[in-house]
């Protein structure tokens, strides 16, 4: 089984992630891997570009930017910032232009308690 843990911590402490594929790929042949490197972009709420590394008996995806990048750009981490400061907690399926308009009603407003309990009177 291959541990992709410490090949990802390997490649990261190297300052490899965000390089080309073939350079990652060097690197691993240097230390005696045998997968396979290919670039990949991984698409669901967002696409994240990366890595697919590939054995025999398993796959595994690299990103190229670091996870904290990811989570500062992503909306949804704007989102949960903003739901925490009045500890609302999202229910599953809700529509994404909800979310944003509470946000931002939390963000400008002054009363947090108000704010939460009047735009969740209004629209759930």
């Amino acid at each position: 089984m291959v541990d992709f843990q410490t090949i990802y911590r390997k490649c990261s402490r190297a300052n490899l992630l965000g390089e080309p594929c073939h350079v990652l790929q060097q690197f691993l042949d240097k230390n005696g891997s045998v997968l396979i490197v290919t670039d990949h972009t991984v698409s669901s709420f967002k696409s994240i570009e990366g890595y697919a590394l590939q054995s025999d008996a398993c796959r595994a995806f690299f990103p190229k930017q670091s996870v904290e990048e990811l989570k500062a750009s992503s909306h949804l981490h704007y989102i949960r910032e903003q739901c925490l400061k009045v500890d609302f907690v999202t229910p599953p399926l809700m529509k994404n232009q909800f979310l944003r308009q509470f946000a931002k009603a939390i963000e400008t407003g002054a009363n947090l308690e108000k704010v939460a309990e009047e735009f969740c009177l209004e629209n759930v």
